[in-house]
């Protein structure tokens, strides 16, 4: 017994002690996530708008754990779980609606289906909810690349010196290849079926 609660209260989180802007982003990506759901179960905006705001969620939560000080507190194994289950419902909800009629994109005639960019762009909005997921994958792959090297991944953008003052150290060019790296999936699994 004492066992099988040790286990429960491993995955148990500790939501008072999260940093306050984890606190801000996860609240404001669920209750933004909840709004579209309403948003498409009760026809409140037309089908284009909703595909528009899916996809703009969908890069949207990425870029702003990438791009803010929250890609930081990733390293923290409690506070990666918890988007991590995100990334699962956001995934899941991608995998459900895959053959739903609402979220087709429709294009203009102009669209050429012929060429191999086109080709390869995503036909519904929800496909792009997969990308926090893939997002999240390359993280964890890259920070245990770097945790090798005792170091691990910091926020490169909107830095004003070559120093990041939460990592408390110097931003090198492989911050900054990573950084970049990560932007390129976060766009391309937005953007592009596979």
């Amino acid at each position: 017994m004492h066992k099988a609660s040790n286990v429960a209260s491993n995955f148990m989180i500790n939501f008072k002690a999260l940093p306050v802007r984890q606190k801000v982003l996860i609240g404001l990506t669920v209750i933004i996530g909840l709004i579209l759901i309403a948003c498409s179960a009760l026809s409140i905006v037309n089908r284009d708008t909703l595909n528009q705001m899916v996809i703009y969620y969908s890069i949207g939560v990425p870029i702003f754990l990438l791009m803010t000080d929250n890609l930081i507190d990733l390293n923290d194994k409690n506070i990666f779980r918890i988007w991590l289950t995100i990334a699962f419902v956001m995934f899941i909800v991608s995998l459900i609606t895959y053959n739903s009629e609402c979220f087709i994109i429709r294009r203009s005639s102009i669209f050429d289906k012929a060429t191999v960019i086109s080709s390869l762009i995503i036909n519904r909005s929800t496909s792009a909810l997969k990308s926090l997921i893939l997002f999240l994958g390359a993280y964890w792959l890259l920070n245990k690349m770097l945790k090798t090297k005792g170091i691990y991944i910091i926020n490169t953008y909107r830095q004003s010196s070559w120093y990041n003052n939460i990592a408390q150290r110097e931003i090198s060019g492989l911050d900054v290849f990573i950084n970049f790296l990560l932007l390129i999936i976060i766009i391309i699994s937005s953007l592009l079926q596979f």
